[in-house]
């Protein structure tokens, strides 16, 4: 008889090949429990296939709403390390999605903001669509939106350099919730009422509420300052607004479908301390002419009149055609400001459609993926000012006048491919 602590002899009986099968039906916890129990398990079954099998299926088993689609773009040419921690991710979100709350990992920091273990690797397997993450329920991680202030809202006031990628990331997941649960009618907007009623808001002042999230700008010598964590809020609130004002009618949002994020985005390791590289993994794709060039659309919400405590979304702006080229190939030197490192200029022949008439866009990109754009309205004399940031869905930020300290409201514009 052999000890409590080894495992059946008919077990260690198996060829190895079997051994491994086998293995790569359970989780990644139960083979690291095997390893413990004798060395020919662990010689056995500490195979890079074997971890692999257990990151790409749920337990070992496979339907085609849970095969993972994306994983070659963290797997293909991961070490085994790396893949024993892209397995770990995946039996973690699968906790997640069976009710475990993220918010019992929560740390405070003395800086007064927080730290959450799921930022090492969550926002990764969102960005490469693991099936059984995508449909994760976003009400716990609005309510660490929500934590964030709007008492607390000094602490996102940092210099564009130096923004808080913990904050850009949970607005990352909260947003690729939204757009996963977008195509049943229906189940965003339940959400969305579920937190108001968390928070005793009526349903209309959500978007208000999610707004207060937001912080307002640097202004440094007559210029607003737009950082990663503002926008990523940005686009949270604005997925909101656009679901209340819209409904499911007609395919208002992006569709993650359409929108293979690692064709774009360099998507780091997990577990390997990646949440600032995470927060910018897909700028250097997106800040190319290349990348930028054709026709976008997307939406804008008003905050001016009403107190400040109320928000219009206008109808979509439609067929905005982006002309991009690299600086040396445009004489564009317009009254947009040119910024240190501009890799893209929007050529001044730029433009689309929205509720007040025909516009023209014109202004640059840096290569850290700040937008600075001027918009322009063929009739009335309207001129706006864009400043915001390309983010993973797209380019978001604060539009109005920088001069007068006008604050008009947000911005968000993707692909319209990415709309199919």
């Amino acid at each position: 008889m052999g000890s409590s602590t080894s495992p059946d002899a008919s077990l260690l009986a198996l060829p190895v090949e079997l051994l491994r099968r086998i293995a790569s039906h359970t989780t990644c916890s139960t083979v690291f429990n095997l390893f413990l129990t004798h060395r020919r398990l662990y010689a056995a079954c500490n195979d890079r296939l074997v971890f692999r099998y257990i990151a790409e299926t749920c337990h070992g088993i496979r339907c085609d709403e849970d095969i993972w689609r994306d994983s070659s773009a963290l797997l293909d040419n991961a070490t085994l390390a790396d893949t024993i921690r892209v397995a770990f991710a995946v039996e973690r979100a699968l906790k997640l999605h069976e009710g475990e709350d993220p918010l019992l990992e929560i740390r405070p920091k003395d800086n007064g903001r927080y730290e959450l273990d799921m930022h090492e690797w969550l926002p990764h397997l969102m960005a490469l669509r693991h099936p059984q993450v995508v449909r994760l329920d976003p009400l716990p991680y609005l309510d660490i939106f929500y934590r964030t202030g709007p008492e607390g809202e000094g602490r996102w006031h940092q210099d564009v350099d130096d923004f808080d990628s913990t904050f850009t990331n949970v607005g990352f997941i909260i947003l690729t919730s939204f757009l996963a649960r977008r195509v049943t009618p229906g189940v965003l907007a339940d959400d969305l009422q579920k937190y108001g009623n968390q928070h005793y808001l009526q349903l209309q002042d959500i978007p208000y509420g999610l707004s207060r999230q937001v912080p307002r700008p640097i202004v440094e010598y007559g210029v607003s300052l737009i950082n990663f964590a503002q926008c990523s809020a940005i686009c949270v609130t604005l997925a909101a607004s656009i679901q209340l004002a819209f409904g499911n009618a007609q395919a208002i949002l992006p569709s993650l479908d359409q929108m293979p994020l690692h064709e774009w985005a360099v998507v780091p390791p997990v577990y390997r301390s990646t949440i600032d590289t995470f927060a910018t993994c897909h700028v250097m794709k997106m800040t190319e002419p290349d990348f930028l060039h054709g026709v976008w659309e997307g939406f804008y919400s008003d905050h001016r009149g009403w107190g400040g405590e109320s928000i219009k979304i206008d109808p979509k702006m439609r067929d905005i055609q982006l002309i991009a080229c690299p600086p040396t190939d445009s004489d564009y030197l317009d009254d947009a400001d040119t910024l240190p490192g501009v890799t893209v200029v929007i050529d001044r022949n730029s433009g689309g459609l929205d509720k007040v008439g025909p516009f023209n866009l014109s202004g640059t990109v840096d290569e850290e993926g700040q937008v600075c754009v001027i918009k322009r309205y063929f009739h009335g004399g309207w001129t706006w000012r864009w400043r915001g940031r390309v983010m993973p869905y797209g380019i978001a930020g604060m539009w109005g006048r920088d001069l007068t300290g006008e604050f008009g409201g947000y911005f968000w514009i993707w692909k319209k491919e990415w709309a199919a």
